[in-house]
C-alpha cells in the first residue's frame, strides 16, 4: 500500500516563494490527481501484491514549518513496497507521473519535485 506525502511549505515573510499560495482545493485535487497516476504507474501485477488500485494508496498532507530550510513550495514524496518489477524502470515511471501532473496541474514547474522511494515492507490490515 504506497503512501503518499505532499509537503507544502510554509513561509509568512515570503507569501510568493511558499506553498501558502496553492489553495487547499488545489492540495486536495494534487493529492487525488497523484494517487491516481501511482495506482497507474506502480502497479506490478506480476509481483504477488503488487496489484495496485486508487484504494490502495493512502495521502497525507504535512504543512511546512519555519524551522524547515532549503525546501521546494510543494513535495511529492511516494513511499511504496519494492518489488523487482517496480525498480527495474523506476525512472521510466516517475517520469511518467512527473510529465502528466505538469500536463494537468501546470502551476507545478519549477515550484515542486516528485520523489519514489521504494522500501522493502510489509502491511497488514488489524
Amino acid at each position: 500500500m504506497p503512501l503518499i506525502e505532499i509537503y507544502r511549505k510554509y513561509d509568512k515573510t515570503d507569501f510568493t516563494t511558499s506553498g501558502n499560495n496553492i489553495s487547499d482545493i488545489n492540495i486536495q485535487l494534487l493529492g487525488e490527481v497523484t494517487r491516481e497516476l501511482v495506482a497507474r504507474e506502480l502497479d506490478t501485477p506480476e509481483e504477488p501484491d503488487g496489484h495496485l488500485t486508487v484504494n490502495d494508496i493512502e495521502v497525507q498532507v504535512r504543512e511546512g514549518s519555519p524551522l524547515d530550510l532549503g525546501t521546494l513550495p510543494l513535495q511529492i514524496i511516494v513511499h511504496a513496497n519494492e518489488f523487482p518489477a517496480r525498480r527495474a524502470n523506476l525512472d521510466e515511471r516517475r517520469k511518467r507521473i512527473a510529465t502528466e501532473l505538469r500536463e494537468r496541474i501546470p502551476q507545478l514547474r519549477g515550484n515542486c519535485f516528485i520523489w519514489i522511494l521504494l522500501h522493502p515492507a510489509s502491511f497488514e490490515m488489524l
